[in-house]
């Protein structure tokens, strides 16, 4: 076999390899950023208590109660 055959196929899977790389990149870049993303939008438990008392579907003992509980579960 000639060598410029095997010099073809070797430039050709530098090329590949390239490909590979950058795919990787930036499946990794847009994992990262996605799952950011999530994570900020995560409510706490505290955060609805409040937003269910800020649409009145808990009176202020309740709310009182409810955060004791959710700050000290232990109690």
């Amino acid at each position: 076999m000639p060598w410029f055959i095997w010099r073809g196929w070797w430039i050709g899977s530098i090329w590949v390899f390239r490909v590979i790389i950058v795919v990787i990149i930036v499946w990794i870049v847009v994992r990262a950023a996605f799952s950011r993303d999530i994570r900020e939008q995560r409510v706490t438990p505290e955060e609805i208590l409040r937003q269910r008392y800020a649409r009145g579907e808990i009176d202020t003992e309740e709310y009182q109660h409810r955060l004791e509980v959710l700050q000290h579960p232990n109690k």
